[in-house]
């Protein structure tokens, strides 16, 4: 099948390698990112990726911008209607700017046996939020009340099923896009699937205005789990953007979570 990795990002060049190294690492061979940004911002995120070295990788190639005209509020269905009726997806699978997934990701998504009539989703029901200044995390479960929303992978039924949603910024960054589509009245068509076992949980970093209370205080040691389970690019970028985060002076104020 073949799946177009949705990337919508706004004013986070300086860390963005996170979300783009996490994407070039993947194993699977057939992939595209379609990274859809505010008009002006586009130079700023190719020339913090040649900074990090990232547009030397082979998969740069297949990385494509979509840029909104003026000030119009960043759209799932600007990035969607790209990848589904310009590159033809099958799947569009939901790449976080600041987060990372597994290498295996999307290998493991490909590996479901999908039905393009019926209205699914997949994600894992597991993960880590981490603080990216101390890099101490807490751990998440959520399932059942909805997937893991910036692994979420879904089929164009799934889109047009979550109705109201595409006018929003994105699905899956909180409990709305679930929300969305219980809603609807047609829950129990929908497919909700699970990303299970593989190398490593994903690890949502947070930052800024997006930093959770609890977060600020306390939290578990991931330094060493991360290494262990990234890849050298991505930890690269991880520690980049940690010396940032601890170097104010360098780190642009962040807007609300997407």
């Amino acid at each position: 099948m073949k799946i177009v990795c949705l990337m919508i990002t706004e004013s986070r060049a300086p860390i963005w390698g996170i979300g783009l190294s996490s994407f070039l690492t993947q194993w699977h061979a057939d992939k595209h990112l379609v990274v859809v940004l505010p008009f002006g911002q586009k130079d700023d995120y190719i020339a913090a990726a040649t900074a990090s070295g990232l547009t030397q990788h082979a998969c740069w190639q297949n990385v494509q911008f979509v840029v909104q005209a003026g000030n119009t509020r960043l759209r799932l269905d600007a990035g969607c209607g790209f990848a589904f009726h310009y590159l033809k997806a099958d799947l569009v699978a939901i790449f976080d700017d600041d987060d990372w997934a597994p290498p295996d990701r999307l290998v493991k998504t490909n590996d479901i046996n999908w039905n393009s009539s019926i209205p699914s989703y997949c994600s894992y029901t597991r993960g880590w939020f981490v603080n990216l200044r101390t890099l101490y995390g807490e751990y998440i479960e959520t399932f059942p009340e909805h997937l893991w929303g910036g692994c979420l992978t879904f089929n164009k039924a799934g889109l047009e099923a979550a109705d109201g949603w595409a006018g929003k910024p994105q699905p899956g960054k909180d409990r709305a896009f679930m929300e969305a589509i219980k809603a609807s009245g047609r829950y129990r068509e929908y497919r909700l699937i699970q990303i299970t076992g593989g190398r490593g949980d994903p690890v949502a970093f947070s930052h800024g205005k997006n930093l959770s209370t609890w977060l600020r205080k306390k939290g578990t040691p991931m330094g060493g789990l991360m290494k262990l389970w990234m890849p050298l690019l991505v930890w690269s970028e991880v520690l980049r953007c940690q010396q940032l985060m601890v170097d104010t002076r360098t780190f642009p104020p962040q807007p609300e979570e997407l």
